[in-house]
């Protein structure tokens, strides 16, 4: 009944969003992993199917947490009441975390060729986001409380990093970095915790997906 309950909840909210789209959206990549939306559990499969509609009308949260299943919300309150439970940090426009963001960004190479994982864990200050699976490829590493608007232009010098990110390791000593599926923190959002490693996106539908960042 709660399943059902969901599911017309969430058929409502495309009808009554469905306006808002301008231009007909390409489907969002595939996650091959289970979700829990707003609450309630989907396998890949079913996910999909329910991502495809809601996509280009409602923007998503992607939530990726130590001891938690891969989570996505529909709306900050479901974001917020989640959070809250768990006495944790409520949402953060990201307009309101650039205007005191102070960090910044390098960027180098490993020299690993995405063949063999080169991942090392994570440290305490940066956090690395590379080019390839297995943290391989170059990399952009990002200091905490740090905005990136535009990856194509993330550090003086730098290349670009638009859609480019393909594995990750989160700094120890910050509470999340947020990936943004569009320039200037629109679309979809990536958060993952801090401390993690993830060595390929694909799975959670996050690969070379990401044009904006941010390090809380």
């Amino acid at each position: 009944m709660v399943r059902y309950l969901v599911l017309v909840a969430l058929a409502s909210l495309v009808l009554s969003v469905s306006s808002v789209a301008a231009t007909p959206q390409d489907d969002p990549p595939p996650v091959n992993v289970p979700v829990v939306l707003d609450g309630v559990y989907y396998g890949p499969e079913e996910f999909n199917s329910i991502n495809r509609q809601l996509y280009g009308k409602v923007d998503l949260m992607f939530v990726l947490m130590r001891d938690e299943p891969f989570r996505a919300f529909t709306t900050v309150e479901a974001y917020n009441e989640f959070m809250s439970e768990r006495g944790l940090s409520l949402y953060e426009s990201p307009e309101s975390h650039a205007a005191t963001s102070s960090g910044g960004a390098v960027e180098g190479r490993t020299g690993g060729d995405g063949i063999e994982s080169v991942c090392q864990g994570s440290t305490t200050y940066w956090s690395w986001n590379y080019e390839h699976s297995d943290c391989g490829g170059e990399w952009l590493a990002v200091a905490p409380n740090t905005s990136i608007a535009d990856l194509r232009n993330p550090c003086s010098g730098c290349g670009g990093w638009n859609d480019r990110i393909s594995s990750l390791e989160v700094a120890t000593d910050i509470s999340r970095e947020v990936l943004y599926e569009h320039i200037s923190y629109g679309g979809a959002t990536l958060s993952v915790d801090y401390g993690f490693t993830i060595s390929d996106l694909g799975p959670w539908g996050w690969n070379d997906r990401a044009s904006s960042l941010q390090t809380y």
